[in-house]
């Protein structure tokens, strides 16, 4: 997470994400945090790995 600007609380935030791909049980994750006037106050970036237990 990489903070741009200092988020005021006194109003709402939107969280935006996208996945532009997943494949072969990975993905990765894009994300901003704006405030009430447009202004992006964060990034957030994420790998994820999903992957199920083998059946014995």
């Amino acid at each position: 997470m990489w903070f741009h600007h200092a988020p005021k609380f006194d109003g709402w935030l939107l969280f935006n994400s996208e996945s532009p791909t997943a494949h072969n049980a990975r993905a990765v994750i894009f994300g901003g945090i704006w405030s009430q006037a447009g202004v992006r106050v964060a990034s957030v970036a994420q790998e994820g790995l999903v992957r199920t237990p083998k059946q014995e």
